[in-house]
């Protein structure tokens, strides 16, 4: 048991996430930077994801598990592990994601250093389910098996204005893989967390932009896993909405929609001047006036396919400055 608080918290939200876990927890008990706790939220799993995490609680003190007696979808357990953290520092982490040695290390350095920021990551990549790291011919990688192929870092994320860092979030993020970032537990705990619909990383991500600037370690230290079962191998709208929320929806609301409202509570939310907030919300207009977009999304709507679903990401990435 420990004696003291840490000064991070990982929340680690799980749902049958056999086939990673233990792969998962090695890399970050594995970290150079050692002062931390990790809670696996475990979402009612049927598989062997108990006993793995069980495992590890057995043999280091770092390790916590609690389980939900039922599923509560994905971004409910996310938003339930954070309830957990009572440490300076917080970051969520996947159940099938890996990290360099020196990722804790070198992030909360960088947080140290500079108060100003909220949040800080390292620069992604993409591996396989052997743990492979994917080059960018790779299908699989879709166009983006590094974060500089997706025109990352944004724009503005450390500019002082916020209506510059939110504009930024919502005109130049096209990889939340930084919503697994090392963010303050002070600034988490003004947003309202993820909104329950798929794909809100970029709300929350918009929602701390309002609050500090954004830091990115200039070295690949994360790595996004990409495998069948991961959840950007959803496909259908509706599949997407019970992944969210645990069961499918009768009827099943558009997932655009549900994100503008989002991004829109988040400026109603935040305080902040008069001035800002009409900025904010003009950054709104110039998101929805984005007409290249337009008949992806309303191809999306008509057919229910779900968000991120892209076509030839790599063609149109590589050859399209406009999303740079």
């Amino acid at each position: 048991m420990r004696l003291s608080k840490p000064r991070i918290t990982i929340g680690l939200p799980v749902y049958n996430g056999e086939a990673f876990l233990g792969t998962a927890l090695e890399s970050l008990l594995a970290q150079r930077y050692s002062d931390f706790q990790i809670v696996v939220s475990d979402n009612a799993s049927t598989d062997c994801t108990e006993e793995i995490s069980r495992e590890y609680v057995k043999h280091d003190s770092r390790v916590r598990y609690d389980r939900l007696d039922e599923n509560v979808g994905a971004i409910g357990n996310f938003n339930h592990v954070f309830r957990f953290c009572d440490s300076q520092y917080f970051k969520w982490a996947a159940c099938d994601d890996a990290y360099e040695s020196t990722y804790l290390e070198r992030c909360i350095a960088e947080m140290d250093r500079n108060e100003s920021v909220v949040w800080c990551h390292s620069q992604s990549g993409k591996i396989d389910e052997h743990g492979r790291v994917l080059q960018i011919e790779d299908p699989r990688a879709e166009g983006w098996s590094h974060t500089s192929h997706a025109g990352l870092p944004r724009a503005n994320s450390q500019s002082k204005s916020r209506y510059r860092r939110f504009r930024g979030v919502l005109l130049g993020t096209v990889w939340c893989a930084d919503s697994y970032g090392v963010i303050r537990s002070e600034a988490l705990r003004k947003t309202k967390l993820f909104p329950a619909c798929f794909g809100s990383e970029r709300v929350l991500i918009g929602a701390l932009s309002l609050q500090g600037q954004y830091a990115e370690i200039p070295e690949t230290l994360f790595y996004q896993r990409i495998h069948s079962q991961a959840a950007g191998s959803i496909c259908s709208a509706a599949d997407q909405a019970a992944y969210a929320v645990g069961k499918k929806p009768k009827r099943c609301i558009p997932t655009r929609p549900l994100l503008l409202k989002g991004h829109l509570d988040v400026i109603r939310n935040t305080q902040m001047s008069f001035g800002d907030r009409m900025l904010c919300r003009f950054a709104i207009v110039q998101y929805l006036c984005q007409v290249r977009k337009w008949k992806r999304v309303i191809t999306e709507t008509i057919t229910g396919r779900g968000v991120g679903q892209l076509r030839n990401r790599t063609k149109t990435l590589l050859n399209d400055s406009r999303v740079r």
